[in-house]
C-alpha cells in the first residue's frame, strides 16, 4: 500500500513543478491575450530590417520573437525613424522597441530598458580613396615621433662612433683621416654611416689593427640593428593593417561627419565639435558620403558592415575608431509593467539552447557568445 501512495506523492510533485514555469510566466505576464501589443522597429540591418516579402527579420527581431512565444504575447510591428520612435515611446504609442538603442544616462532618465542584449562599437564609413593607404599609413609611422626619436640616436651614435674612429686612424692613417678634426671627423662619420646603410664603405680603409677590430664590431651592430629595425617596422605596418587603421578622435574632428538624428551618433559628433551632418537613416547618410556631401558617417560598426557588404560593396570602406562603445537594449515607456516579463523571458532565452542558434544565423555567435556567458557568470556569482 505504501509504494502507490509515494508514486501518487511524486507524480502530483513533478507535476507541479512542470506547471510553476507556467504559473510565473502566467503570473508575470500583464498583457491580456486578445490585446495585441505595439512593437517599435527601425530599418536596422542585420538587427531589424525588412525581407523581400515584407516580413521584418534580423537578430532582435528574431530574439523577440522568441520572448513573445515565451509569454505568449500577441503583437504587431510598425516602423519608425529612431527619432520618430523615441517620441512613441514616450507618448505611449509603442510598448516595446526591439531595435538596437543603446544605454546611455540621457535615455534612462526618459526609458526603461530591458537588460543587455548586446555590445557594440562605433565605426566609420567613408570612400575607398579617403581611406588610409598602406603608403600612408608607412609614411605615418616614419615620422611617428617613436621613428623620431630612433632617428636622433642614431645621428648621435654616428657622431661618437665616427669621432672614435678618427681618434684611432688619425696617425695610421692621414690619407682618410687626417687634415685637422674636421676633415677626419667627416671621414669617421662617412665610414660609420655608409657600413650601417651597406654593411660596406668604398673608398675609406681602415688600417690599425684597433680601427679594424672596431669596425668589425661595427658591422656585427650593424645587422643586428638593422635587422631589428626592418622586424619592428613590418610588424607595425601589419598591425596598422589588421587594425584597419583606427580613426581617433582627434582625426574625427577634422571631417565633415554624418550621424543619425536623434541617435548616439549625433551625441558623439556634437562632443567632437566638428562639422556634422543629422540624416533620417543610415542609408540616407551613406548616400550622403558616396555623393560627398560629408567626408564620414559615424554608426554601429556591425551595421555598416552588413550595409557595405550587402549594399554599398566598393562603395564606400568601413574603419573602426577608438570611441567607447555601449551596451543596447529593448526600450519600454517609463514604469512599464511589460518590462519584468520580457526580462524573465530574455534570461531564460540567453540560457537556452536556441539562443546560439539565433545569434549564428546572424554570424555574430562567438562575439556574442562570449559576452552572455560572461553576463550569466556574474549572474550566477
Amino acid at each position: 500500500m505504501k509504494r502507490p501512495i509515494i508514486f501518487l506523492f511524486l507524480l502530483i510533485l513533478f507535476l507541479s513543478l512542470d506547471n510553476a514555469e507556467a504559473s510565473l510566466i502566467k503570473n508575470r505576464s500583464i498583457m491580456p491575450l486578445q490585446e495585441r501589443l505595439i512593437v517599435g522597429v527601425t530599418n536596422d540591418p542585420p538587427f531589424t530590417y525588412k525581407y523581400e516579402n515584407g516580413q521584418w527579420i534580423g537578430l532582435n527581431v528574431d530574439i523577440w520573437s522568441h520572448v513573445a512565444h515565451t509569454l505568449n504575447l500577441k503583437y504587431e510591428i510598425k516602423e519608425y525613424t529612431i527619432s520618430d520612435l523615441l517620441t512613441a515611446i514616450q507618448r505611449g504609442k509603442v510598448d516595446v522597441s526591439i531595435s538596437r538603442l543603446r544605454l546611455t544616462p540621457e535615455r534612462a532618465m526618459l526609458f526603461d530598458f530591458s537588460i543587455p542584449i548586446g555590445f557594440t562599437h562605433i565605426a566609420l564609413a567613408t570612400l575607398p580613396e579617403r581611406a588610409s593607404s598602406p603608403w600612408w599609413m608607412a609614411l605615418r609611422i616614419f615620422i611617428s615621433w617613436g621613428i623620431l626619436k630612433i632617428f636622433f640616436s642614431i645621428v648621435i651614435i654616428l657622431i661618437i662612433v665616427g669621432f672614435i674612429v678618427w681618434l684611432i686612424e688619425r696617425k695610421s692613417n692621414p690619407d682618410h683621416f687626417g687634415g685637422g678634426i674636421k676633415r677626419g671627423m667627416a671621414a669617421g662619420i662617412y665610414w660609420v654611416g655608409s657600413t650601417l646603410a651597406s654593411g660596406v664603405c668604398i673608398g675609406v680603409n681602415l688600417k690599425s689593427l684597433p680601427g679594424r677590430i672596431l669596425g668589425l664590431l661595427w658591422m656585427f651592430i650593424c645587422v643586428m640593428a638593422l635587422s631589428a629595425f626592418i622586424a619592428s617596422l613590418a610588424a607595425s605596418l601589419t598591425t596598422r593593417n589588421i587594425m584597419k587603421s583606427v580613426v581617433d578622435e582627434s582625426t574625427l574632428v577634422n571631417i565633415h561627419l554624418g550621424a543619425i538624428t536623434s541617435g548616439v551618433g549625433e551625441q558623439i559628433v556634437k562632443s567632437i565639435g566638428g562639422e556634422y551632418t543629422l540624416f533620417a537613416t543610415p542609408k540616407d547618410a551613406l548616400e550622403a558620403v558616396i555623393n560627398k556631401n560629408i567626408e564620414g558617417f559615424v554608426y554601429d560598426e556591425m551595421t555598416l558592415n552588413y550595409l557595405a557588404e550587402k549594399e554599398y560593396k566598393g562603395k564606400v570602406v568601413i574603419q573602426l575608431t577608438n570611441l567607447a562603445g555601449n551596451q543596447y537594449a529593448f526600450l519600454f515607456p517609463t514604469g512599464s509593467q511589460l518590462l519584468q516579463p520580457v526580462n524573465f523571458a530574455i534570461l531564460k532565452a540567453m540560457n537556452g539552447p536556441d539562443w546560439g542558434v539565433i545569434l549564428n544565423r546572424y554570424g555574430l555567435g562567438e562575439d556574442f557568445e562570449q559576452k552572455q556567458t560572461f553576463r550569466r557568470g556574474k549572474r550566477r556569482n
